[in-house]
This record gives structure tokens, C-alpha cells and sequence, in this order.
């Protein structure tokens, strides 16, 4: 087995969080929420904030990433409100309900918190993988987005997640 890095897995968790903040910030990616081919549940609303509070661990907020380095003080300014305005938003027909979250003004203004943070973040992040994770691209569905079970990287994302280290 290999031995923990905590630098590598700070690197896995920024990646992550950034990637989760471009998804729950970019109206393009959400419209895939509506696709009916993709039977995928990771491709949802639920999985999409299901990432952001638990998987990245902020349910409780943002200090013990703080205090841990993962993300600056200057990064949290950045994405505090859209971060307050997720945690406060209630779906109008339920979490499996994508077309009235996509519908939603309330949904729309929490977007948009995500992409004023995103745009404070590029001012302020020098670091070129954090930049190029922000960079908002959509990705490519691929045949293992599509159906269930996901590809096996998800697999080992999933576990690193289960079982994270203390750091």
C-alpha cells in the first residue's frame, strides 16, 4: 500500500472542491441533469451537492479547511456567500425534482454566487492545476457516465472519500 502524502491528497481535495463548485455554478453542466440517457445517479442534483457538503466534508463549514491548509482565508471570502446561500437552499418539489432546481430564481441566484466566486478565485489563485481546474470546461460524457456502475477512477475517489485520512 502506498503511503499517505498529505500534500497529494490536499492536491486530490482542492481538485475536487473546484470541480465542484464549476458544476454547481455552470448552467450548461446542470442541463445534464435533465438528459433522461444518463441513469448514472452521480450525474444528479442530489450527487452534486451530496459532493460539496459531505464528500468534501463542509457540511459544518469551512474552518477545519481552513485550519487544516487546505484552502486560505482569502479563498473562503471568495466563496462564503455561495457557500451560505447553498447550504440555506430548499428545493421547490424535492431534491429529485432537477427541471423546477433549474427553474428555480432562488437556484439561479445561487449560480450566480458560484460564478462571482469562481471569477474571485481566478483573480486570486496563482497555482496553474487550481486555474486549470476552474477553468469551467464541461467534460465529455463518456459510456461509464451514462449507466451504473461509473468508471473504476470513480471507484477509487469513492474509497479515498470513505476512508479519508487525518490530516
Amino acid at each position: 500500500m502506498e503511503k499517505f502524502d498529505p500534500a497529494k491528497y490536499r492536491e486530490i481535495w482542492r481538485a475536487e472542491w473546484f470541480a465542484s463548485l464549476v458544476a454547481l455554478s455552470t448552467p450548461e453542466f446542470q442541463q445534464r441533469w435533465l438528459d433522461k440517457r444518463i441513469t448514472n445517479p452521480a450525474w444528479t442534483y442530489v450527487e452534486f451537492a451530496n459532493c460539496y457538503f459531505d464528500d468534501l466534508q463542509l457540511a459544518d463549514g469551512y474552518q477545519k479547511k481552513i485550519q487544516g491548509g487546505f484552502i486560505t482565508k482569502d479563498e473562503y471570502e471568495c466563496v462564503k456567500d455561495f457557500h451560505h446561500a447553498l447550504r440555506a437552499y430548499k428545493e421547490p418539489n424535492g431534491v429529485y425534482d432537477p427541471a423546477s432546481i433549474l427553474e428555480d430564481p432562488k437556484w439561479q441566484k445561487i449560480v450566480a454566487k458560484g460564478q462571482e466566486a469562481i471569477s474571485k478565485l481566478k483573480a486570486l489563485i496563482t497555482n496553474q492545476n487550481d486555474l486549470k481546474a476552474l477553468s469551467g470546461e464541461l467534460p465529455a460524457l463518456t459510456s461509464g457516465d451514462f449507466t451504473w456502475p461509473k468508471k473504476p477512477t470513480w471507484f477509487r475517489k469513492l474509497l479515498l472519500r470513505l476512508n479519508p485520512p487525518q490530516v
